[in-house]
């Protein structure tokens, strides 16, 4: 099947919110990948690929390695060149052409697999997980089986990010450590998904989710342009 790329428009506000500068994708934006949505029966590893049409695949009906994998570990760093509408077939998704940073390899990367890097002391929520709540990892280490709860709508603190080890019972792997401000867990410090957490903002966007309507924030990826 024929791929194809378009490069998108990058305009800020595209979507109207009062949205972090480092939430919008552009040129230069630094951001580490997360787990492939793809089966892997070895070893773990980020979502790239050497061609932006092998991402445009539903992974969900089709989780077959693509060939044209470019190995990383998972949470690895990179700076986006610039973000593309990939085709497959009659498939489409948005994809971020990337450079690692610091090494000379270039790959795509689904921009829903792009966690944007979170600069220290940004103020976040948390964004939730099932039942009201998301995980809290005391250390990154810790097992999800320790994990405490935190209540969705928490003011946190970012403080850093890094990776946790690769666990089957989890399904995100790159964390970002935070300061508690507020509830049972309050002045604690500790690990939680990015994917459970979101910008602190005074407004939110027309189409904003349900995930963010419940945290009165922005969920801590790209939108797409």
């Amino acid at each position: 099947m024929a791929c194809a790329a378009a490069t998108l428009g990058l305009a800020d506000g595209a979507r109207g919110a009062p949205r972090p500068a480092w939430l919008t994708p552009r040129s230069g934006s630094e951001a580490r990948v997360e787990i492939a949505p793809w089966l892997v029966w070895d070893e773990p590893e980020a979502a790239l690929t050497e061609r932006s049409g092998s991402l445009a695949r539903d992974f969900t009906a089709d989780g077959t390695r693509p060939e044209d994998v470019v190995y990383e570990p998972v949470g690895v760093r990179v700076r986006v060149v610039r973000v593309l509408r990939a085709s497959h077939g009659s498939r489409s998704a948005a994809v971020a052409l990337v450079h690692g940073r610091g090494a000379r390899w270039q790959a795509y990367a689904p921009l829903g697999r792009l966690v944007p890097e979170i600069p220290p002391g940004a103020h976040l929520r948390v964004a939730g997980g099932f039942g009201g709540f998301a995980e809290f990892f005391p250390a990154l280490d810790t097992p999800p089986a320790r994990a405490l709860q935190i209540a969705t709508g928490t003011d946190v603190v970012a403080l850093g990010m890094d990776t946790a080890r690769y666990d089957a019972a989890e399904p995100f792997f790159v964390r970002a450590r935070v300061r508690v401000g507020a509830g049972a867990l309050r002045g604690r410090t500790g690990w939680i998904p990015t994917a459970y957490l979101g910008a602190a903002v005074d407004g939110l966007p027309p189409d904003a989710g349900s995930a963010e309507a419940a945290c009165s924030c922005l969920l801590l990826q790209f939108a797409e342009p």
